[in-house]
């Protein structure tokens, strides 16, 4: 079982990279402006936009995906997450660390 399936299996949740851009609990996209600057989306509804906690200028890092996404995951058991790009985002080694630190031995948070 490779780190992310554990994660997915862990908080409930499924993250993916090929599903509806419509039918999403949390998504994490990447999009070009109209002046040429990239921007990074992360939120649970892009037809409605925090811009000040959804909008990044720089990509999110690690632990601010997971925040968000542990966050979906307690609000929606089987919570769909959309990725335009999981290996860039969802690095094993972090995913792995962030495993290590938030689980006990047992399996329990």
């Amino acid at each position: 079982m490779t780190p992310l399936e554990r994660l997915e299996q862990h908080l409930n949740v499924t993250i993916t990279n090929f599903d509806n851009y419509c039918d999403n609990d949390l998504q994490l996209t990447e999009y070009m402006t109209a002046d040429g600057y990239n921007v990074y989306i992360l939120t649970e509804d892009p037809g409605c936009l925090n811009w000040e906690n959804d909008v990044y200028y720089y990509q999110p890092d690690f632990n601010t995906i997971m925040e968000r996404i542990v966050q979906v995951a307690e609000d929606i058991p089987g919570a769909k997450i959309l990725m335009d790009d999981v290996d860039e985002y969802m690095d094993e080694s972090e995913i792995e660390r962030w495993l290590s630190e938030n689980i006990d031995d047992d399996g329990t948070e």
